[in-house]
């Protein structure tokens, strides 16, 4: 092999370069350094076994999480398709209106009537009147009813407004 430097064969290495630069090269290890590299490799490993436990855990809560949020989208979706929903409102029953062995449920938040039909047996039993000791008993004394709004009226006067409100 040709010597590429002008150098003499027999000069030391120590003598000064035309060049100084760095690559990678293959080096021998230790044994103490192969049993420092062993530790890190074993520590790395179990980090790495619990990294994936971890993305299992995370990805079951993830999941759940899409899946609520999934079904909260769908039940609104629904709510906004149809334009409405279902919710407890507060209904009231009125037997013998409006004419005698018929009742009605209104609702009360728009009182609406919800439905009209012959009373059963049972509502006919609910009806009989609870006689109070004669003691108690007010001639002069009115049925009220109070209104949304928080006003009282009288039953006539409610009465007269169902009649006025309720189509046949």
């Amino acid at each position: 092999m040709a010597n590429k430097t002008n150098r003499p064969k027999d000069e030391t290495p120590h003598a000064k370069p035309d060049k100084a630069f760095s690559q990678q090269l293959r080096v021998q290890l230790t044994d103490k350094e192969i049993t420092a590299l062993a530790r890190d490799l074993a520590d790395t490993q179990n980090k790495q076994d619990q990294e994936h436990e971890n993305k299992k855990r995370g990805l079951a809560e993830l999941n759940a999480r899409l899946k609520a949020l999934s079904a909260e989208s769908s039940r609104l979706a629904i709510m906004v398709t149809s334009g409405y929903t279902f919710k407890e409102v507060e209904c009231a029953q009125y037997f013998d209106w409006p004419k005698k062995g018929r009742k009605s449920t209104f609702r009360l938040d728009t009182e609406e009537c919800l439905t009209e039909e012959e009373m059963t047996q049972a509502d006919r039993q609910l009806s009989l009147p609870i006689e109070r000791p004669q003691d108690q008993v007010d001639p002069e004394e009115e049925t009220h009813v109070i209104e949304q709004d928080g006003s009282v009226i009288t039953m006539d006067e409610f009465t007269e407004q169902l009649k006025n409100e309720v189509k046949y």
